[in-house]
């Protein structure tokens, strides 16, 4: 298991906090923790930066880098500039149709997550082993 994910979970338990409260906080959906278990995908800055305001402990400490949950230094304007997450960038679906044809749709940070549960009703066997996320 990988060390951010490792201390993430080493820190809900210590506090008393379930993996499903985690994955509502981050606005995961069903089975993300596994898969951060088992290392098929892996938190990104936006979701670790959300679990270190949560827990008041700095990015260093959950990212391996220094080995003492720390609270974050608040007061700071490196802090500042980490407490808020950074601004949701436009998620892209790429599909490829048999014979090349590819098609790259641009989708606002709005509805990225809607689109997500969109597919996984129509379509769950694509979600099954999916790779990247929205």
């Amino acid at each position: 298991m990988n060390i951010t994910v490792e201390r993430i979970f080493q820190i809900a338990e210590k506090n008393g906090v379930s993996l499903d409260f985690i994955n509502n906080l981050i606005g995961g959906y069903a089975g993300k923790m596994d898969k951060w278990r088992y290392n098929k995908v892996m938190p990104n800055y936006q979701e670790v930066s959300t679990i270190a305001n949560y827990f008041n402990v700095s990015l260093d400490y959950l990212l391996g880098n220094i080995h003492t949950p720390q609270p974050a230094h608040r007061d700071s304007p490196e802090a500042t500039a980490l407490m808020e997450p950074p601004p949701l960038e436009s998620s892209h679906v790429y599909i490829v149709i048999p014979g090349g044809n590819k098609s790259k749709i641009t989708v606002p940070p709005e509805k990225a997550e809607r689109l997500r549960k969109l597919i996984e009703a129509a379509f769950p066997e694509l979600m099954e082993n999916e790779e990247h996320l929205l």
